[in-house]
């Protein structure tokens, strides 16, 4: 619920903004709006200025992500007296606290204040409301995050249910080859029974050519619906540039505003391999550990050990490339500007005699590019090698474990060997939901690039009364900004 003073100062703030949208709404409509109770919950907030062309939506945010994300401005930012203030922007100090400018949407003035940041992170409810102007298609008018593909993910809900099921049966009939080896191992073998080992040979084979037509299916299923997503973001996000600002294209490069546009399939690969693919996979855990521990469950205790210290290795090798990739960047950066000072500004460096300078320059770069990149290697060389000798060693325990268990008579021989192979079924799936968020930092990336056209402020246009100055006039000190850079740098 949103009490009245809240739902007046809100829905005035609002209206400001809505007005550079070019959609008038006057101050005696909200009251009209308030007198009704329909401002009294921000779905009926939400629904009700949608009707007037509006898309107002309720985000609860931190301090950081509002003063790193500038998209967000202006916004209305609701307090905990109950007021809110129009937020136009915020300026950071290298040796000070940032301020933001605001605007109190009841004072008639609209005087700008000015507010540092850690009173109004005093007086702030941590929520604010977003503004834009209402495209009337759901997918536009929704904020670009992680939740922008549930809404997208459900319109497919059946077909993910279905290929969940599909996840489980192919595991299912991924134990025909297990089945097959220990039963020919401890029953065939022993006791000559060639017709039996003819006709589990037939049935498995048709078990396995209809598992790998269920796992085609799940594929082009989860093609198909990583497809749809992409097509419908890769549409949405070209008109949602067209709608920025002149501005931005002017101060944005070319390359900036391309590779935007080109992240959509970046997204699809991230969605179909890193998301749903693994997430239908990790469904083989609930069939490879249960069978594990139906054998023997301290089979299955060693088998979960080693993927539990698999995955964690594997997800450490993670964080340290994460860390090693940022310096790699910071360095291969340096090492392109000195290449381009070089190049285009050749003529400067003949003729102020710099070659000294920017050979130096250039070995430095070319040398820390080329030990960051010996370190990635190094790292990724060491986990590499260091899961490859567990799986070998988890091999080893299981035959170990699995010998004194025949010795002691609790297990076959062709158990064993079963178990070895569950093992290796079982690892894949227990690293990969360990390692799952961290394999998730390329689309955070993405999405974050993404986010800043799409919940970036649309062309504003102006409305109200228009003054037209004639005569000679003199301007003194003028410029020109667009954003806070000056147009004439």
């Amino acid at each position: 619920m949103i009490n009245k003073r809240t739902a007046r100062s809100a829905a005035l703030g609002v209206i400001s903004i809505a007005n550079q949208f070019g959609v008038r709404i006057t101050q005696d409509s909200i009251e009209q709006m308030i007198d009704r109770q329909s401002l009294a919950s921000t779905k009926s907030f939400k629904n009700k200025f949608s009707e007037l062309g509006i898309t107002a939506r309720f985000k609860k945010t931190s301090l950081k992500e509002i003063k790193n994300k500038s998209y967000f401005f202006p916004c209305v930012a609701l307090l905990k007296d109950g007021s809110s203030r129009v937020l136009i922007s915020y300026k950071s100090f290298n040796d000070s606290p940032g301020v933001f400018i605001l605007i109190d949407p009841l004072d008639s003035s609209g005087e700008v204040q000015t507010v540092d940041e850690i009173s109004f992170k005093d007086q702030w409810s941590k929520n604010i409301v977003l503004v834009s102007k209402y495209s009337g298609v759901g997918a536009q008018d929704r904020i670009f995050d992680w939740k922008w593909f549930l809404p997208e993910l459900l319109r497919h809900k059946w077909l993910i249910v279905i290929t969940l099921l599909t996840s489980i049966l192919t595991h299912i009939l991924g134990l025909a080859p297990i089945i097959f080896i220990q039963i020919s191992l401890d029953k065939v073998l022993g006791y000559g029974a060639v017709s039996t080992l003819h006709l589990l040979t037939a049935a498995i084979v048709l078990a396995l050519i209809f598992n790998g037509i269920l796992g085609f299916a799940r594929d082009y299923v989860v093609n198909f619906i990583s497809t749809t997503i992409e097509a419908r973001l890769a549409g949405d996000l070209f008109d949602k540039t067209l709608s920025l600002p002149t501005q931005t294209f002017q101060t944005s490069g070319a390359g900036e505003l391309e590779g935007t546009l080109q992240s959509p399939a970046q997204v699809r690969v991230y969605l179909s391999r890193q998301i749903l693919t693994n997430l239908f996979d990790a469904t083989g855990i609930l069939i490879f550990v249960p069978v594990l521990f139906g054998y023997s469950p301290y089979l299955a205790l060693v088998v979960v050990a080693f993927g539990i210290i698999s995955g964690l290795a594997s997800l450490f090798g993670k964080w340290k490339e994460k860390s090693l990739n940022s310096e790699l960047g910071s360095s291969d950066r340096d090492k392109q500007r000195t290449l381009r000072e070089t190049v285009t500004g050749i003529e400067a460096v003949k003729v102020f005699s710099l070659e000294d300078l920017q050979r130096k320059d250039w070995r430095r770069n070319a040398s820390r590019t080329i030990h960051k990149l010996n370190d990635r290697t190094r790292v990724t060389n060491l986990v590499s090698n260091f899961s490859s000798t567990l799986q070998q060693l988890m091999t080893v325990a299981i035959v170990f474990v699995g010998v004194n268990l025949v010795l002691a008579g609790g297990l076959s021989a062709g158990a064993i060997i079963a178990a070895n192979m569950l093992g290796g079924k079982a690892v894949g799936p227990i690293k990969q939901l360990i390692t799952f968020f961290a394999d998730l930092d390329g689309m955070k990336r993405v999405l974050e690039q993404i986010s800043k056209v799409w919940n970036g402020q649309s062309e504003r246009s102006q409305t109200g009364s228009q003054l037209t100055l004639k005569g000679n006039l003199n301007l003194r000190d003028v410029s020109i900004n667009f954003g806070e850079t000056n147009a004439l740098n």
